[in-house]
C-alpha cells in the first residue's frame, strides 16, 4: 500500500484537467444518416418495452392483443425502415410518419391508460415525434448549408 505509483495517489497528485467549452455552431453535428439510424434505434427500443409490458406478468388483457399487434407493426416497420435506410429524408418521412400514425392509433386505442403498457406506447409516440424533429432539422441544416444529407 506505500508504493509510490499506487493509484490513488496518482489521483489526488494530478492536476486538475481545463474544462474545454464549445462555443455554438464550432461542434461537430450529426449526418442525417446517423440522426435516422438513431431515431430508429431509439423509437424501436420504446415500442419493445411497450410490447414486453403487455406481455409481462400478470398484465395481459385481451382487449390488449389488437393494440399490441399495432404496436408490434410500427415496430416492424421502423426496424425495416433502418435495414432499408433511404438516402432521400423525404422518403424516410413518408415512412417515419407511417410507423408513427400506427403508434398514436395503439396508444390511442389502448384500454387501460393507467397500465404499464400505454405509458410505454405514450412514450414511444413522443419518442416518434421529438427524434422526427432531430431528424428534420439536421436536413434542413444539410439543405442550408449545400450539402448533401
Amino acid at each position: 500500500m506505500n508504493a509510490q505509483n499506487n493509484a490513488a495517489r496518482v489521483a489526488v497528485m494530478a492536476k486538475p484537467c481545463q474544462k474545454q467549452f464549445c462555443r455554438p455552431g464550432t461542434g461537430q453535428m450529426p449526418t442525417v444518416q446517423q440522426a435516422m439510424h438513431m431515431a430508429c434505434a431509439v423509437v424501436s427500443e420504446s415500442l419493445r418495452a411497450a410490447v414486453q409490458a403487455a406481455c409481462a406478468n400478470g398484465q395481459w388483457r385481451d382487449e390488449y392483443q389488437d393494440v399490441i399487434f399495432s404496436a408490434e407493426a410500427a415496430l416492424d416497420a421502423v426496424e425495416r425502415l433502418e435495414a432499408e435506410m433511404p438516402t432521400d429524408p423525404d422518403d424516410f418521412d413518408a415512412q417515419w410518419w407511417r410507423a408513427t400514425s400506427v403508434a398514436r392509433l395503439a396508444r390511442d386505442a389502448f384500454p387501460d391508460a393507467n397500465a404499464a403498457a400505454s405509458l410505454a406506447l405514450q412514450t414511444a409516440v413522443r419518442d416518434f415525434e421529438a427524434l422526427y424533429r432531430v431528424v428534420d432539422f439536421l436536413a434542413i441544416k444539410a439543405e442550408q448549408e449545400g450539402g448533401a444529407a
